[in-house]
């Protein structure tokens, strides 16, 4: 079971913490790679984060990004590098 969840509708990532607390990531505020990795950190700065946190988070990120731009987190947020900015559509 995953402890990500990417809600396409609400351009979200909620990661399950013990029982039926959750911790939601607004996507729309991922606009950089910058902003990515400062989430990356935030969550496994949490008590309750774990390497699957983390790993499911991203693979989260991931599966937003193909479904979105039709290209995997690495090419959407820093191809070859260099940091782009995003703009997820409404």
């Amino acid at each position: 079971m995953s402890l990500a969840q990417y809600d396409p509708s609400e351009k979200t990532i909620t990661l399950t913490i013990q029982g039926n607390n959750t911790y939601p990531v607004d996507l729309r505020r991922c606009v950089n790679s910058a902003e990515v990795l400062d989430f990356i950190l935030q969550i496994n700065s949490k008590p309750w984060c774990t390497a699957a946190h983390l790993k499911d988070f991203v693979d989260c990120i991931d599966i937003a990004c193909l479904e979105t731009f039709q290209r995997a987190a690495q090419g959407v947020f820093c191809p070859f590098g260099h940091d782009k900015k995003v703009d997820w559509p409404a």
